[in-house]
């Protein structure tokens, strides 16, 4: 039998997208994941959810401290930062029907402060029913960056803003 190349690259091209990566018992690093190459605009938000959210136990990323190719378990993830600068994210906002500003306390100490954008139908429109949503994380919007956060690993969420029995 005679093994035939064939005449195309079949691998899906990639694009480097460096983020903050806070895994469960380490302090925050400076890491690139690997996104697929759509177009030649800036990468979407949504592609590096979506790689958090694939079925893949481990994720693949370069590690920008020590320069060096790891794979880190998803498992382990508390949260990931994108920075919104570089990303546009100041649209994001109009296309939600609901903000909720909150305190997101994360295991290991951590509290990440933000908002919860979302649109839901007004029977459905609690912070809690965003947070039942399936996914294994959940997007907090802060000024300056994005944080998709593991929902296994938040500890409690105190709304901002909000007056106690509302």
């Amino acid at each position: 039998m005679v093994d035939i190349e064939p005449p195309f690259d079949l691998k899906v091209p990639k694009r480097r997208v460096t983020v903050e990566l806070a895994l469960q018992g380490s302090t925050p690093r400076q890491v690139e994941v690997f996104v697929a190459e759509q177009q030649a605009h800036a990468v979407q938000k949504e592609d590096v959810l979506n790689l958090l959210e694939s079925e893949q136990a481990f994720l693949p990323a370069f590690d920008l401290e020590t320069k060096t190719g790891t794979l880190f378990n998803k498992d382990t993830v508390l949260w990931v930062g994108i920075q919104l600068a570089e990303q546009g994210g100041e649209l994001e906002e109009e296309l939600f029907d609901n903000r909720r500003s909150v305190e997101v306390e994360v295991v290991g100490g951590t509290t990440l402060q933000g908002n919860f954008l979302y649109t839901a139908p007004s029977m459905r429109a609690r912070v809690v029913d965003f947070l039942n949503h399936p996914g294994r994380f959940v997007r907090l919007w802060s000024e300056e960056r994005l944080y998709l956060v593991n929902k296994s690993y938040v500890l409690r969420i105190l709304e901002l803003g909000q007056s106690r029995g509302a």
